[in-house]
């Protein structure tokens, strides 16, 4: 009999216990007595015929090439172990009237399949009997299959003749002939007996009467239910005693919730009258017969023992491969599904992938990850593929399979990108799986299919879902037709318009998105509208059955009141009871083959799957998508390095590294011509404009590098330097070691304290430092030869600093400051300084404001890359449309800015700075 996953776990933790208890004691012969015989071969088969009552397991695939004699009885049990027996063949004489593998059958026979086989009877009187596993069953039959002919006896059957026990996850596609009873799973079905989740394929014939696509006949008492039949033929030559399910009735068996092919004939057409509970089963089309949820309806089990075959299309064993499925091991091998997308495939190991990956165009196969995971799916999309996904189209089946750290990028937010986790569009089946991970920056991002027309069922996600529009936890649009159920999410979901949703951002009327979770987690969008736990917005009248949500899955940062198990918010429900399996158990999900609770993670799990990993947590980069390094000359280096944040945000950073122990490299504070500030006497700037207004003493960070010429130095590198205003800049400066030139914004200046205003200093020595304009600037100011302010002293001794909390946010406060409020309180493109332990120092140029798609820093973010980049110290320089990085062409005989500015929001548009810091090295030109 088939044991429960949990009953298998206790029976293996007991063998555990008792190999320790006798680890140091000798095992004695009697202790190995319930060990099975193992089978390898034609030979090895002949040991069962000598021990009819002992345990057997097949090793290998066995081909018979001889014509093999029946084994008279047999009470043991013989595991296939998912191997084959093919060729069978079987003649009956007068001496052996019954031809069958076994004659009687009171064992259990389990995930063995028949190949071929080729049973042949005589049919001259009632005693010759024809079967293809079987005669007379009164034991078990399960998780097995027989493919062939069995023709000639007086009664006939794929697998049993005459069942009087049970049969169960069982199917045959064989040519079955007889005098009488013939069928293509039983041909008499005995009171007391049991057949049930079984189908065939028939081609079934009698020469008289009593004629069944499962059963030929059936006594009261007898039980065949939760079965189906697919597209074939049932006929005979009495032309009578003939149906789909059951040829014969005597008396009432019981038959229940069986159904049948529209093309399964009956004498050549199509029956009327089935219902799910008589003889001819109900009729359904034959599309349907190929969609696994068609069996689930039925009961069936596609965790463990069932999955749909898409060579076949049709169920078969997943232990018992009919058509064995192609295995998959490695990266490699994945392109296997890309050469043949309609192929069964079958993970055979975990996967994890180093290189950014092409998406897989379409898929109409089976793809069954046997509890297997793929780690590091990185998807970037482009105008060429603007849909970024592991599967653009799904048609096919995907199954028992985990996505973990997977980084799916969209790009931009134009209406034709899309980002998910599994597919970009699903009209199949996505069953058993997870995803665990980055989803964003598309027009719609979702955890496992941006447009859901298919179903997604016992699945969950675990991830950062970022979109413009739609972005949804499980699927951003969940079409009509479509199916969403028993699945969870944790949410992080954001969407910068509006539709937003922690289990799908959008859904239509037809839609279905029941028995569904919500855990603990955040959805937000800055639309401020057309948000909710479940669904964000709804298109018509889609139906919502049954789902809850954590009481902190905040939406717009709050908790949500209103919510039912039938509304886009769901029933409120508290963490404590989503810790418990009863709460799933209540919404239907399956905890006997496909869930269970594990303590560790306070929330359900597939049961194939060990548990879930995620990524190593990393204060700002996530995932790292691009790493380039070019050496600018000894000593100096421009890196530019892409990635997503843990945050879920894209973010392209420019890195200038210098080596200032190096004599021959420096840095200064750069302005167009290379000139001096001009000041008063009293060190304030004086501000000149031309004709149309412009201070002709700001230019572009390119102009200021190409137009400093000092003598046997060339300019390698630069960024922009300090804040300025109209005034002049924010913070004192210093200029190749020239006077103080005051600064605006400094404490003292004015009303204002700027509590976070400090400066980034040469001093006369060579050295770098970072301080603040208190003791620090008092201490050094008389040796410092360069210095620029900037605002918020982001590393200090090499610890990040947070500033929430600090920074006053209320207008009305007299110490309130726009200025400084404003650079806190959102992402914004950066510059910054930072200094290493060693002393050296290293430029930082992150874009924002979605120029070159990065989304930009919060200050402490920044605080976090820097530490993560080495700085021992770090300064927040000016940003925004200021942010500039330029570096030495030789070859272009050029400077070139090599991240994207966004000067007055556009792309590309290099604004002009008050200062720069530039990086000199000996000339080489």
């Amino acid at each position: 009999m088939q044991l429960s996953v949990k009953l298998f776990r206790l029976l293996v933790s007991v063998m555990v216990m008792v190999s320790i208890v006798f680890s140091s004691q000798t095992i004695q012969p009697a202790a190995l007595a319930n060990s099975p015989t193992l089978i390898s071969n034609a030979v090895e088969l002949e040991l069962i015929r000598s021990n009819p009552s002992g345990n057997y397991r097949l090793m290998e695939d066995i081909e018979l090439t001889t014509p093999f004699t029946p084994i008279p009885s047999f009470s043991g049990t013989l595991d296939g172990n998912g191997h084959t027996i093919t060729g069978l063949t079987i003649t009956a004489s007068a001496s052996q009237p019954k031809a069958a593998f076994i004659v009687q059958n009171s064992g259990v026979i389990s995930q063995v399949g028949f190949k071929n086989v080729n049973i042949t009877g005589l049919s001259t009187n009632s005693t010759y009997r024809a079967g293809g596993i079987v005669e007379s069953n009164y034991g078990t039959i399960e998780e097995s299959y027989v493919t062939g002919s069995i023709v000639g006896g007086y009664r006939s059957a794929g697998v049993v003749v005459t069942n009087y026990g049970q049969v169960h996850d069982v199917y045959a596609d064989v040519v079955v002939e007889a005098a009488y009873e013939s069928g293509a799973i039983a041909a008499v079905s005995e009171s007391g007996s049991i057949l049930e989740r079984v189908y065939a394929v028939p081609d079934v014939y009698s020469i008289n009467n009593n004629t069944g696509g499962l059963s030929a006949y059936a006594y009261t008492g007898a039980v065949i239910r939760d079965s189906a039949l697919l597209s074939g033929t049932i006929d005979n030559g009495g032309g009578n005693r003939i149906a789909r399910i059951v040829g014969r009735l005597n008396g009432t068996p019981t038959m229940q919730n069986n159904i049948a092919s529209v093309n399964a004939l009956v004498q050549g057409m199509q029956v009327s009258g089935g219902t799910a509970n008589n003889n001819q089963g109900l009729t359904v089309a034959e599309a349907v017969l190929s969609q696994q949820n068609t069996y689930e309806d039925l009961g069936w089990d596609f965790q463990n023992v069932w999955k749909m075959s898409a060579v076949l299309k049709r169920p078969v064993l997943r232990d018992v491969a009919e058509v064995q499925p192609t295995s998959i091991a490695t990266a490699a091998d994945l392109e296997l599904i890309r050469s043949n997308p309609a192929g069964d495939y079958r993970l055979v190991d975990d996967i994890e992938l180093t290189q950014t990956f092409t998406p897989i165009s379409a898929f109409s196969g089976t793809l069954d990850g046997d509890g297997h995971v793929i780690r590091g799916l990185t998807i970037i999309a482009s105008a060429s593929q603007p849909k970024a996904a592991f599967m653009i189209e799904n048609r096919g089946i995907i199954s028992r399979l985990g996505f973990e750290e997977v980084v799916i990028v969209g790009s931009n937010g134009g209406a034709s990108y899309w980002a998910s986790g599994i597919a970009a569009s699903n009209y199949g089946l996505i069953n058993g799986t997870y995803v665990t991970g980055v989803v964003t920056g598309a027009h719609r991002s979702a955890g496992i299919a941006a447009h859901n027309y298919g179903v997604v069922r016992n699945s969950f996600t675990k991830i950062k879902a970022r979109a413009r529009a739609e972005s949804g936890g499980i699927v951003a649009v969940s079409e009509p037709g479509s199916v969403l159920e028993y699945s969870f999410a944790v949410p992080e979901v954001y969407s910068t318009d509006n539709n937003t949703g922690g289990i799908s951002a959008y859904a239509y009327s037809g839609a279905i998105i029941r028995n569904n979770v919500l855990l603990e987690g955040t959805i937000d969008n800055d639309g401020g509208s057309r948000i909710g736990r479940i669904v964000g917005r709804l298109n018509g009248s889609p139906t919502l059955q049954n789902n809850i949500a954590s009481a902190d899955a905040l939406v717009q940062g709050a908790a949500v009141s209103g919510g039912t198990l039938n509304n886009y918010q769901g029933l409120t429900v508290t963490n404590a009871s989503l810790s418990l399996q009863a709460t799933y158990e209540g919404k239907g999900w399956n905890f006997d083959t496909v869930w269970e609770m594990r303590a560790a993670s306070n929330w359900p799990i597939q049961q194939y799957f060990a548990d879930v990993n995620e990524a190593p947590a990393h204060p700002i980069i996530h995932k790292v998508l691009r790493d380039e390094n070019q050496v600018l000359s000894t000593g100096v280096s421009h890196r530019q390095m892409d990635f997503i944040d843990s945050a879920g945000y894209i973010q392209k950073a420019n890195i200038i590294d210098v080596d200032i122990s190096l004599p021959q490299n420096s840095i200064i504070v750069g302005t167009l011509n290379n000139q001096t500030v001009p000041t008063d006497a009293s060190g304030n700037y004086i501000r000149t404009v031309d004709s149309a207004g412009h201070d002709i003493f700001k230019a572009t960070v390119a102009v200021q590098a190409a137009t400093t010429h000092i003598a046997g130095k060339q300019v390698i590198a630069g960024v922009n330097g300090e804040f300025y205003t109209v005034n002049g800049p924010e913070g004192y400066m210093i200029k190749d070691g020239s006077s103080i030139i005051n600064g605006v914004r400094v404490p003292g200046a004015d009303a204002k304290n700027y509590p976070f205003h400090g400066f980034f200093g040469i001093k006369s020595d060579g050295t770098a430092m970072i301080g603040n304009y208190g003791a620090d600037w008092e201490a050094v100011k008389n040796d410092l030869y360069q210095a620029s302010g900037g605002q918020y002293w982001m590393v200090k001794d090499g610890i990040v600093q947070d500033f929430n909390g600090q920074v006053i946010s209320d207008a009305n406060d007299l110490n309130y400051d726009h200025e400084t409020y404003y650079r806190h309180k959102d992402r914004h493109p950066r510059t910054a300084v930072g200094i290493k332990s060693d002393g050296n120092v290293f430029f930082v140029v992150i874009d924002g404001r979605k120029a070159n798609d990065s989304s930009g820093f919060y200050i402490e973010e920044l605080g976090l890359y820097m530490k993560e980049l080495g700085a021992y110290q770090a300064l927040n320089m000016d940003g925004g449309g200021s942010s500039t990085a330029v570096t030495w062409n030789e070859q272009a005989s050029a400077y070139q800015i090599k991240n994207t500015p966004i000067n007055g929001g556009v792309p590309g548009s290099a604004r002009d700075v008050f200062s720069s810091l530039l990086i000199l090295a000996e000339e080489t030109l």
